[in-house]
């Protein structure tokens, strides 16, 4: 797979999420390691459960997902705050439906579809995607060559 289908990826996976819900089963202790289900406590406005996003490396959680975006908002690196902005539309269906046109070339903006790659992969890298690094890598050198000419 090549950097921009990585990233490509990526994107989608954010954009049009494919989520799953992890119940969670509160209980108490009987003090004899055996436990019984307690439908008293527990969060049930939020449905008792975690979600989780489908990625290109595995389910994630949708709570690490958020958590991290902010942090690139917050962080004092332009470049992060950019990725934080962009990924922000990306989560909320304000971006382009794709990356890549026909095949695996970019999009008709090729710089921003680049920056908007480079933020997913930022992102994945975060999320502990090691597979992420070699593309983002390649992300990288692509825009500063295409900012260059």
């Amino acid at each position: 797979m090549t950097a921009r289908e990585y990233a490509e990826a990526w994107y989608q996976c954010l954009r049009e999420p494919e989520t799953h819900v992890q119940p969670v089963i509160i209980s108490t202790g009987t003090g004899h390691g055996t436990f019984v289900a307690d439908l008293d406590v527990g969060n049930w406005r939020s449905g008792g459960g975690q979600t989780y996003v489908r990625t290109p490396a595995g389910f994630r959680d949708e709570r690490a997902i958020g958590r991290a975006v902010y942090d690139m908002l917050q962080s004092k690196r332009p470049d992060d705050v950019l990725y934080g902005k962009l990924l922000g539309r990306v989560i909320t269906g304000i971006s382009v439906a794709s990356l890549l046109r026909s095949g695996s070339s970019w999009h008709q903006n090729r710089e921003s579809a680049i920056r908007y790659g480079l933020a997913c992969l930022t992102l994945a890298v975060q999320l502990d995607d090691p597979e992420a690094e070699k593309p983002l890598a390649e992300l990288r050198k692509e825009l500063a060559a295409f900012v260059r000419s």
